[in-house]
Parts: structure tokens; sequence; C-alpha cells
């Protein structure tokens, strides 16, 4: 999990892969969790698959069904265990909240309590998430299968 600090991160929502699932842009819904980013000032969406798809699948993160950032070869190899983890700001206005990526790493064969990261890519023009988050995704391009096993999991943790 996220280390915490002074107030400590706290868990907001968890979806569980309970069977080999192919991922498109509205894979998990938070609305559940419904998270109002007015409450947070950061969130932090993290998980671990446990890859179903052929080699070198490039891969899309979605929030709110809007893409937010490409996974270049996210899957190395079927069966791998890939973990990722996205920083996400809040940003409040007079009336309005919205989140945007801040970063994203990921790297291969997860260490559920370490990130080794090999790729971590800013995102300051990313697009934004206004109100609540109701929705996480990821999903392959046209031509690639983005699929992952049982077991895989996901994470929304805020501070």
């Amino acid at each position: 999990m996220p280390s915490g600090g002074g107030g400590g991160k706290q868990l907001l929502y968890r979806h569980n892969i309970s069977q080999d699932t192919v991922l498109t842009t509205d894979s998990f819904d938070t609305s559940g969790a419904n998270i109002d980013l007015s409450v947070y000032s950061h969130l932090y969406i993290r998980g671990m698959f446990i890859c179903n798809s052929p080699a070198e699948t490039i891969g899309y993160l979605y929030l709110n069904g809007t893409k937010f950032y490409q996974i270049q070869y996210f899957n190395r190899k079927i069966g791998q265990t890939v973990g990722f983890e996205a920083d996400i700001v809040c940003l409040k206005t007079q009336n309005k909240s919205s989140a945007g990526l801040l970063s994203f790493a990921w790297c291969s064969e997860f260490n559920l309590q370490k990130f080794d990261n090999i790729y971590v890519a800013n995102r300051n023009q990313a697009p934004r998430v206004n109100d609540n988050l109701q929705s996480i995704g990821f999903s392959g391009t046209d031509d690639n299968i983005f699929a992952v096993k049982a077991g895989s999991y996901v994470e929304v943790w805020g501070d």
C-alpha cells in the first residue's frame, strides 16, 4: 500500500478480479464508492495485474471513460505480474473540484510492498476528471487484447 504521512492515506475502493477478463474503458465501476474529489488532495490508483494478453501489448488508463495515459508494453508476457500506481492531484476551485494525473509508474514482476519503477511519466497537461470519480478502466488498442487473470486487483487510496 502507499506509504502514509501526517494524515495518512485511506483505502477508498478495492476491486478484486475474480475471473479472467478482458479490460475495457469502464472496467471498474466505482459508483458504489462515488469518490468525491473535493474531499481529497491526492488519489492513488494502484494495483496488480496478472497478464493474460499477448506479449508487447499497449494499454491505456481511463478515468470516467476519458483516456488518461498510454502504457507502452504494459504486458511483457502471458502470466507475468505487473504492478502500477497513478498519482492524481485533486484541485479545488470555488464551486468545483477536478483531478488530473501527476504521474504513472509501473513495474514488471510486481512486489506487493515496493515499486522498482522502470517507467514514470509526468503528465501535467493530461485530461481532468470533474466532480466525482465514477469509473476506472484499462484497455488495449484496437488490435491488441488487454486481458488479466483472476486474482488481479485495483485500489483507490486518498489523503
